[in-house]
């Protein structure tokens, strides 16, 4: 009867680990996505090389990639912690809120003092040009996820009541877009939270993603506790790609995947698609008892890479405005990007390193 239930602890064990190392897999791929998004567009305009639109369909998983996975790993994880230890769930969450809201502080510092460097001065604005970034959303998301996890957990099927929050969000994004007045006519911190309700950004659109990403990890969870993996999802995935893809022509929108740098729900509902495929296959791969020796270090490199991914999105963000307030300063360019990209490195490889021999026993 021991042996037995080694057994099924070391099964289930390994199931959560596996499915821990495809989350961070996929967490990676998220935001080393984001970095090359955010960061490709000097580059190519350097070479003069137009390749926006032909890229804007992929690249544009980015930004509702990254919520998606975001949301993900608080269903898969954090609200796990809310259910089981309040106070260290809160704890995990106040950790992450104090990163993200540093680097709000610090990329607000930094374009303050790119300002005065430069001799211009601040405009009426300046609470937009200062504190206005997806960093921003994340400082709500992390702030309301109590509240999140509080209404979600009155329902016995937890995902299913994500997905009502993921379309009820999205339907506020909507009313708010056709009920109240454009920001553009707002001034300071009033016109910031008109953005932060209407923009790119806002908070209902942005969370309607994440939401998406929640459900999924609640699934996931609940099969974790009857000791399944959640591999199987492959077709679940083409078919919610191809439901996003038709809705775009049924709507008489197809084009914008092309012409447009927000994305609609349509478009979200297809990267969801794209994740859940990235997962399942990632977790196809993890389980693999012999990898390619390439294939194999790419694959950590990117379970690593998203273990510390909250850590690198903030700091990429911080790389292209510090290399401006430096060139405003009489640095060149070439210098200031050099410094600005070194620092950056520097800051990534040291965890990297760290989580790497820990979760691989390698140096």
């Amino acid at each position: 009867m021991a042996q037995i239930l080694d057994r099924n602890n070391n099964s289930k064990s390994l199931v959560i680990s596996q499915t821990s190392e495809a989350v961070n897999v996929i967490r990676g791929i998220m935001v080393m996505t984001l970095i090359f998004v955010h960061w490709s567009p000097g580059v190519f305009e350097r070479l003069s090389i137009d390749y926006l639109y032909v890229t804007n369909p992929f690249f544009r998983i980015a930004t509702p990639g990254f919520a998606i996975i975001f949301g993900l790993a608080t269903g898969l994880y954090t609200f796990s912690k809310f259910k089981t230890d309040r106070q260290n769930a809160l704890l995990r969450v106040r950790a992450g809120l104090k990163m993200v809201l540093g680097g709000v502080l610090i990329l607000a510092t930094i374009k303050y003092l790119d300002v005065k460097a430069s001799g211009h001065s601040m405009d009426i604005n300046w609470p937009v040009n200062m504190f206005f970034s997806v960093l921003l959303y994340y400082v709500l998301a992390l702030s309301t996820m109590p509240i999140w996890y509080y209404f979600i957990a009155r329902f016995k099927y937890m995902e299913v009541a994500a997905i009502i929050g993921s379309m009820l969000f999205f339907a506020s994004a909507a009313l708010v877009h056709k009920l109240l007045p454009s920001s553009e006519g707002l001034i300071g911190f009033v016109r910031l939270g008109g953005l932060m309700l209407e923009a790119k950004y806002n908070y209902f659109s942005m969370s309607g993603t994440v939401f998406m990403g929640i459900a999924f990890g609640l699934y996931i969870k609940r099969l974790l506790e009857k000791e399944q993996k959640a591999d199987h999802l492959v077709i679940h995935g083409f078919f919610v790609i191809l439901m996003g893809i038709l809705a775009s022509f049924a709507l008489g929108e197809s084009e914008m995947w092309f012409t447009t740098d927000m994305s609609t729900v349509w478009m979200n509902m297809t990267y969801f698609g794209v994740i859940i495929l990235l997962f399942c296959f990632a977790l196809r791969y993890g389980s693999l008892s012999v990898k390619s020796p390439l294939n194999g270090f790419l694959f950590r490199m990117m379970s690593v890479f998203g273990s510390i991914s909250l850590r690198m999105f903030v700091g990429h963000g911080l790389v292209i405005p510090f290399k401006n307030l430096m060139v405003s300063v009489g640095i060149p360019y070439g210098l200031a990007l050099s410094i600005a990209m070194a620092l950056f490195v520097v800051a990534i490889a040291i965890p990297v390193k760290n989580n790497y021999k820990k979760y691989y026993g390698v140096n």
